[in-house]
């Protein structure tokens, strides 16, 4: 295998994982959902019991559930990209 073989197949599996990695975020999305919904629960017993503690688990799991959101929002960037879309396309 020549040199340019070797790197279109290199370039090729790297395609393949990108597409993916990219198509993982649906499925991430859905179950953050329901960590969404605990949490609102979280802070609305922590209002309703005047628990401090429970409010600051609450936002602790709301700046989790964010920094998450900000990852997601990085893939994405990586589902817009011409070659990753053509590789989930024929995936289809």
């Amino acid at each position: 295998m020549s040199d340019q073989e070797e790197l279109i197949r290199k370039y090729e599996e790297v395609v393949e994982v990108a597409a993916s990695i990219a198509s993982i975020d649906h499925d991430i999305n859905n179950q953050l959902m329901v960590f969404a919904l605990v949490e609102r629960r979280l802070q609305n017993a922590a209002q309703q019991y005047n628990d401090e503690k429970l409010l600051r688990s609450s936002q602790q799991v709301a700046e989790a559930l964010d920094n998450i959101k900000r990852i997601l929002s990085r893939l994405q960037n990586l589902k817009k990209l011409d070659l990753i879309k053509e590789k989930r396309e024929k995936r289809e």
